[in-house]
Parts: structure tokens; C-alpha cells; sequence
């Protein structure tokens, strides 16, 4: 074909072990309009062997000379795609049969969407299904303001339109790179997730984010820099930390709850001048973030801070939240 309407990347890197499950579920796909673009990283297993062994035209294979990483094998693949879409899966994951079919119809009935993932069910190193699926927002509001604390996208499962990634910066040479898109994407389009699950995430020893987890904190610290320069905050490492406390749950002894609602309040100045984020959306989350770290930081005063935050809003309250913030002040254990 010319053109295919869309094409699937799939970069590899010693991928040999799974890498025939992730080919044969695009190869079976009830959308057929599509190009297969496998990029080989460099690998020195039996991976080359593994895609040359199949015929089918769809597949077209391209070679890194020597291994150059995701983020420029994720910018090579940008240039060399063809299709109206770009869809992503990893070498370890597997597409259901009408993963394509449902997102391309998607995204031709919805013009004004950049680019869609789904939910995914994850399975083990066998391809069993576990008991765990990947649960993300799927309105469009709320997968743009909950991107301020947490990535909302399985990598595997986005298909994005094609044009908007050539028109981006590319992804950036560092380690949550798939985030980054979705941050360096969301101030200007339309994201979100459809309600079904398309694609297997597949759990192993060698996924890269148990790899490099030493790397991440640094990593998530450059992505929440990115969003508060979206927002026109001024770039200070205080700030970014108590901001990163929050998207990882971590409880601190360095900053009081104050810290924590001074941030939450910048962001939502900062963004009524900005208008990234749907205010209505952005209230209720910064909210539900305060409540959540009262909880986290184990505050007795915390039913004070409750209902005196310059956040709290009634239509935003539940009688259980009201029944944990009384039995913290009382000193009752946390049990959940």
C-alpha cells in the first residue's frame, strides 16, 4: 500500500524471548490497513533472526547501527513511519486482535483527539493472565489534570496521529520518556484512554522500569519541571520535590502540610491564567490530594486543616473522608 492508515512501532532490544507473541498479534489483527515498523536497537540475541523469519509484507524492518536507546530509537521510528497513526507496542506486550480496529475508528469519528491508550490486562512471563488490569481515567478532562501527578497511558496501548508527533520535539533522552510525550502533548490536545482492554502488558524480571528504578526519581523530577514551566511557574527545586513527594506518596518529615498546600495553590493559580487544565477537574483533584496527604503525613491537627484549606469546597467532601480526618485527630490508627 501507498499509505497505511496506520503504522505499528515496535522497537526491539534483545527481545527474543517474547518477541514472536508480539509480532504474530499485530500480523493477526482485524484491521489489516497497517505497516509493522520493527526497529532492531542493536541487538545481539537471536532477535534479527526472529523478525527476518517472517514474510509477511507488512513488516518492514530497519537496523540501528549500534544500540542508540529508546528515546532515539522512539524519534527514528517518528521519521520513518508512513501511516495516518502511530500506534506503540513493545516487544514483550501483546495486542488484542481488534486493538487496531477499535482505536482507528476512534480516532477517525474524533477529530479533535491527538491520541488514545486503553485500559490492559497485565500477564506473567508465561502469558498468563493475572488477577492485576491497568485502570486509567477515560474522560478527556480528567486524563488531562490527573497527567499533573501521575502518568495515565500503558506505553503499549497508545495510538497517536501521526502528524502532531512529527510536529512535536520528539521524545527526550531520558528515562519516563513515554510520560514526557504525554506532558509535552497534553498542554496543546485532546488525550485519553477507551474504556476496554486492548492490549496484554506482559510482567517480567527485565522490564525497564524495574531495571533503571534507581534512575526514575531524577527522571520524574526533569517531567514535573516541564509541567511547571507549562504553567509558567519559575523552575525551583523546593517546589519540584514537594511535588514529586506527592506524585510517589511518599510521607516526609521536611515539609509540613503547608508546604504541601502552598504547591497545590500555585498550581492552581498558575493555571487560571494558563487554562491548561479544566478548573472544575483541577479543583476536585488538588483537593483530593490534600486530603490524601493528611493522611499519608499522619497529621493530628488534620481535621482543622480539612476544613480551613483555601481547597476545601463541600461538593468535593464525603462522610468518609470526615470520619477519617475526625479519627486521625482522635489518634486512631490508619488502617487503610
Amino acid at each position: 500500500m501507498d499509505r497505511p492508515v496506520v503504522t505499528v512501532f515496535m522497537p526491539v532490544y534483545n527481545g527474543e524471548i517474547f518477541l514472536a507473541a508480539s509480532i504474530e498479534s499485530i500480523l493477526a489483527q482485524s484491521f489489516n490497513e497497517f505497516e509493522l515498523l520493527i526497529i532492531d536497537d542493536g541487538s545481539s540475541d537471536g532477535s534479527l533472526q526472529i523478525i527476518e523469519s517472517y514474510e509477511d509484507t507488512r513488516i518492514r524492518l530497519v537496523k540501528n547501527e549500534t544500540n542508540k536507546g529508546i528515546s532515539f530509537t522512539r524519534n527514528r521510528a517518528i521519521k520513518e513511519a508512513r501511516g495516518e497513526f502511530f500506534a506503540l507496542l513493545d516487544a514483550d506486550d501483546v495486542a488484542l486482535p481488534n486493538r487496531l480496529e477499535k482505536q482507528v475508528s476512534f480516532l477517525q469519528l474524533n477529530p479533535e483527539i491527538a491520541g488514545c491508550g486503553s485500559l490492559a490486562m497485565v500477564i506473567d512471563s508465561t502469558g498468563k493472565a493475572t488477577d492485576e488490569v491497568f485502570k486509567f481515567p477515560v474522560e478527556v478532562d480528567k486524563v488531562k489534570t490527573e497527567l499533573l501527578f501521575r502518568n495515565v497511558f500503558t506505553n503499549s496501548t497508545l495510538m497517536y496521529r501521526l502528524d502532531i508527533l512529527k510536529n512535536s520535539k520528539g521524545y527526550y533522552d531520558g528515562l519516563c520518556e513515554d510520560y514526557e510525550m504525554a506532558i509535552q502533548l497534553n498542554s496543546k490536545y485532546k488525550l485519553t484512554n477507551l474504556d476496554e482492554i486492548l492490549v496484554k502488558y506482559r510482567r517480567h524480571n527485565k522490564n525497564t522500569s524495574k531495571v533503571f528504578a534507581e534512575k526514575m526519581s531524577s527522571a520524574e523530577k526533569h517531567l514535573i519541571g516541564c509541567i511547571h514551566q507549562q504553567l509558567g511557574i519559575e523552575i525551583n527545586p523546593e517546589l519540584i520535590t514537594i511535588h514529586h513527594n506527592i506524585m510517589n506518596g511518599e510521607r516526609s518529615y521536611r515539609y509540613s502540610i503547608k508546604d504541601y498546600e502552598g504547591l497545590l495553590m500555585r498550581l492552581k493559580s498558575a493555571n487560571e491564567v494558563k487554562n491548561i487544565y479544566p478548573m472544575g477537574c483541577l479543583n476536585e483533584l488538588l483537593f483530593t490530594v490534600y486530603y490524601n496527604r493528611l493522611r499519608i503525613e499522619k497529621d493530628r491537627e488534620a481535621l482543622r486543616h480539612f476544613f480551613q484549606t483555601s481547597l476545601f469546597q463541600w461538593k468535593f467532601v464525603s462522610f468518609k473522608m470526615i470520619r477519617k480526618m475526625i479519627k486521625q485527630s482522635l489518634g486512631f490508627k490508619k488502617r487503610d
